[in-house]
């Protein structure tokens, strides 16, 4: 059973970074490979999404748990055919883990998408090494 979550938002001029975390809640591993499929929603339903899938995919063994990440960036910068603002306003963002049907929720107070809903994401990474301590 897989868990969703952003967290590490951060921002670079109009460039949008955060970082999507799939915890495993169950009490054995499991093994994903590839790349989350996600979709921005609102109370009024569905927000326009693209993903745009970058890097090549990785399998990767998340312990019990354990978590898994892939790093998530769009744009607040408008296409050249979009009005402010630029997308109808996201407050969720369902996440369907790779070779999964069913979404998971996760909260998104990241403010509109632009560029027509396009998120690009990287594949889904182990989680890093402890730092000894």
């Amino acid at each position: 059973m897989l868990e969703a979550r952003l967290a590490n938002r951060y921002a670079v001029e109009t460039n949008r970074y955060v970082t999507l975390i799939l915890t495993n809640t169950s009490g054995t591993p499991c093994t994903i490979r590839g790349w989350a499929g996600l979709q921005l929603v609102n109370d009024d339903g569905v927000v326009p999404t693209r993903v745009r899938r970058d890097g090549t995919p990785r399998t990767v063994t998340i312990p019990s748990h354990g978590y898994a990440w892939e790093r998530l960036y769009w744009t607040s910068e408008l296409a050249g055919d979009e009005s402010v603002p630029c997308q109808p306003t996201p407050t969720r963002l369902w996440v369907i883990p790779p070779d999964q049907t069913r979404h998971l929720t996760t909260l998104w107070n990241q403010g509109p998408v632009c560029r027509h809903g396009t998120i690009s994401l990287t594949p889904i990474a182990e989680s890093p090494a402890p730092v000894a301590g």
